[in-house]
C-alpha cells in the first residue's frame, strides 16, 4: 500500500531494491535506515522500519526535502540578494571614496611635477578639511616658501646659493683660495643716466648686465655682485684663466653687436687678475655677504678702472696661466697699486673687433 502515485511507487521500489540488502541488514541489527530518494524529480527522506520481525513487510516514510527547504531557499535567495547588493553598494562606495582620495593625490602629485619643472605659481584648491585638506594647505604654504627663496637667490651670488646647498657653516669668516677675478664697468655711464630717463636707463643697463651675466656662466664663472654698472665675478678651476678672458673677448664682441642696434653707444671696460683671496663670509650675524677680498681683488678692480672703452686689461699672473692659442695680448705700461710695491705689469687682450 502506497499513498504515493504509481509513478512515485515505482521510483521508490527501485530506490529500495538498488541498496535491498544493506538496508535488509541495518533493519536487522535494528538500526535507524535513512535515505535520500528522488521520487519523480522531487528530492525525499526515506525512512525505512520493519513491520514484523521476519521482515517480510517494511514501511517506509517519506517526506519531501524540497517542500521543507523551500522555505529556507527563499530565505537564502534573499541572503544572496542582500549579500551581492552590500557588494556592490561596497564597490561603488569604495570606488568613490578612493577615487576622493587619490584624486587630490594626483593632483599633488602633478603639482610636484610643475614645481620641478620651475613653475613656482602653482597652487592646490581643496575645500576638504580632513587630512588631505591639510596636507593641500601645507603643500600650498611650502610652495609659497619655495618662490621667496627661489626669488631671494636671484639677489645673491651663485657661490652663496651653492655653500647654502652644500650645508656650508652659516658664519663669519673666510678661507684662502687661488682666484681669477673680473671686473667689467660701463664708461660714461654716469653722465648717460643724468640725461636719460630713469626708465629707459634701468631697461639698458639690465639688457647690457643681463647680455654679461650670460656669457660669464657659459664660460663657468659666478656673478659675485652687481654694483651699480659694474660687474664683478670670479672663476675657479684648472682652466679658470682662460674662461675668463674668453668670456671677457665674447662679452666685448657682444657689446659691439649690441651698440649697432641701439642708439646709444655703450662702451665697457674690462680688467682680469689672478691670484690669492679670502673667500668668505662678511658683515655681521644679523647679515652677511658671501663675497671676495684681498688685494688680488683690488688690482683686478683697478685695471677695470684704468681700462678704455673696449679693452681687456689683464695682470701678468694672469697671462702667465692663460694656455688657449686664441689669445693675443699686448705689453702695456706697468701701473702702480696701491698696497702693491712694485709696478705691476699688465696687458691689453686684442681680440676681433678690437683689431678691427
Amino acid at each position: 500500500a502506497s499513498t504515493h502515485s504509481d509513478i512515485r511507487q515505482v521510483d521508490l521500489l527501485r530506490a529500495y531494491l538498488v541498496d535491498r540488502d544493506s538496508i535488509n541488514q541495518q533493519l536487522k541489527r535494528k538500526e535507524s535506515v535513512q535515505k535520500e530518494v528522488k521520487l519523480e524529480e522531487e528530492r525525499f527522506l526515506c525512512a525505512f522500519a520493519q513491520v514484523s520481525r521476519s521482515g517480510d513487510a517494511i514501511y517506509v516514510m517519506a517526506t519531501s526535502m524540497d517542500r521543507a527547504l523551500a522555505s529556507l531557499q527563499v530565505i537564502e535567495r534573499v541572503i544572496v540578494g542582500v549579500g551581492l547588493l552590500a557588494v556592490i553598494l561596497a564597490l561603488v562606495g569604495g570606488y568613490f571614496l578612493a577615487k576622493g582620495i587619490t584624486a587630490p593625490v594626483q593632483r599633488l602629485v602633478e603639482a610636484t611635477e610643475k614645481i620641478r619643472g620651475g613653475d613656482y605659481d602653482v597652487q592646490i584648491s581643496l575645500k576638504s578639511r580632513d587630512e588631505i585638506g591639510k596636507l593641500a594647505q601645507s603643500f600650498n604654504e611650502m610652495v609659497k616658501g619655495l618662490k621667496e627663496r627661489f626669488l631671494m637667490s636671484k639677489f645673491v651670488s651663485s657661490s652663496t646659493v651653492e655653500m647654502i646647498r652644500e650645508g656650508g657653516k652659516l658664519k663669519l669668516g673666510g678661507e684662502r683660495r687661488n682666484v681669477t677675478v673680473f671686473f667689467s664697468d660701463i664708461r660714461g655711464f654716469t653722465a648717460f643716466s643724468e640725461r636719460v630717463q630713469p626708465e629707459v636707463v634701468i631697461d639698458l643697463l639690465n639688457k647690457y648686465l643681463s647680455t654679461q651675466a650670460k656669457l660669464i656662466v657659459k664660460h663657468h664663472g659666478n656673478i659675485d655682485k652687481y654694483v651699480g654698472d659694474e660687474v664683478v665675478a670670479i672663476f675657479e678651476g684648472p682652466d679658470m684663466v682662460d674662461n675668463a678672458l674668453l668670456a671677457a673677448m665674447e662679452i666685448q664682441r657682444a657689446m659691439h653687436r649690441l651698440n649697432k642696434e641701439d642708439t646709444e653707444d655703450i662702451q665697457i671696460g674690462i680688467g682680469i687678475n689672478t691670484g690669492m683671496a679670502i673667500v668668505g663670509n662678511v658683515g655681521s650675524d644679523e647679515r652677511m655677504d658671501h663675497t671676495v677680498l684681498g688685494n688680488n681683488m683690488n688690482l683686478g678692480a683697478r685695471l677695470c678702472s684704468i681700462a678704455q672703452p673696449g679693452q681687456i686689461l689683464v695682470s701678468e699672473s694672469s697671462w702667465r696661466l692663460a694656455k688657449s692659442k686664441e689669445i693675443r695680448v699686448k705689453s702695456l705700461e706697468a701701473i702702480t697699486v696701491k698696497g702693491i710695491a712694485r709696478p705691476v705689469p699688465i696687458y691689453e687682450i686684442l681680440y676681433q673687433d678690437k683689431a678691427a
